[in-house]
């Protein structure tokens, strides 16, 4: 029989309990768990011919999560409620899991529920033990926005909480006012790293929206292809070191011709 110690989940923008179905374990031996929990590394490295110790190159960190999943009810499901379950959980594209468990509820998975197999007894099925098979090394978290109003220069600390050894990219949306001419975000924590703009004619109006996607490197403008924004980028993408990073950022007005 089933423990009912169980949770609910969200999944493809639809949650369990409309399925009466819920996380949880059958009983098995007593004994020692393990579960993948993540951040793991692989070492690049080399051997040199003659020396025991190997040279190391560096680290990655591109081994997906993978674990386990048992769903049941606490009745006993009918095959058409099998597959319409199916139907939910087998999707073409990733989508983000949500375990409604009290210290999950900041983090999410992204990825896939594969491998299914039905768990029955006397011919009566029960639940469904899934292989869910992550798109990253890690959980998120949801996203984390921080508003800014930039009148004068500004020095500002983000924390970067990632698990992740590589740097973070994040998204940048500002709306510069109709003086300024430089926008420039200086990374202490990251070798005095320097995110810039040179605005040139036209000039931002106060109304133009610039959005700056780092991570996949694309700028977009409200205005669209009118305003060339690329151009005036010194292409030094805004990226963040694990834990706190010290930012200078001014906007600098550009001088009217009298």
């Amino acid at each position: 029989m089933a423990q009912f110690e169980a949770l609910t989940f969200d999944f493809a923008n639809n949650n369990s309990v409309n399925f009466d179905i819920f996380i949880n374990d059958f009983d098995i031996p007593a004994g020692w768990r393990t579960e993948p929990a993540g951040n793991n590394i692989g070492i690049v490295s080399d051997s040199i011919p003659r020396r025991a110790e190997q040279y190391i190159y560096g680290i990655t960190q591109n081994s997906v999560q993978q674990f386990n999943i048992i769903i049941s009810s606490p009745s006993p499901k009918s095959r058409a409620e099998i597959d319409r379950i199916m139907t939910w959980l087998i999707q073409p594209m990733p989508q983000y899991l949500c375990i409604n468990q009290p210290d999950m509820i900041f983090y999410r998975y992204h990825g896939f529920f594969t491998n299914p197999q039905t768990i029955s007894t006397s011919n009566m099925p029960l639940g469904l033990q899934f292989t869910f098979v992550s798109t990253s090394p890690f959980a998120y978290t949801f996203p984390k926005i921080d508003k800014l109003n930039i009148t004068a220069p500004l020095t500002y600390t983000f924390n970067n909480e990632s698990g992740d050894a590589n740097y973070l990219f994040p998204k940048l949306i500002m709306q510069p006012s109709n003086i300024t001419q430089v926008f420039s975000i200086i990374n202490n924590s990251d070798n005095g790293r320097e995110f810039r703009f040179n605005f040139v004619s036209p000039f931002p109006n106060g109304n133009e929206i610039i959005t700056v996607d780092n991570k996949h490197q694309v700028i977009q403008s409200s205005n669209g292809f009118s305003r060339q924004r690329f151009n005036q980028f010194n292409l030094n993408w805004l990226r963040f070191v694990r834990g706190a990073n010290s930012l200078n950022i001014r906007p600098l007005a550009k001088i009217e011709k009298i």
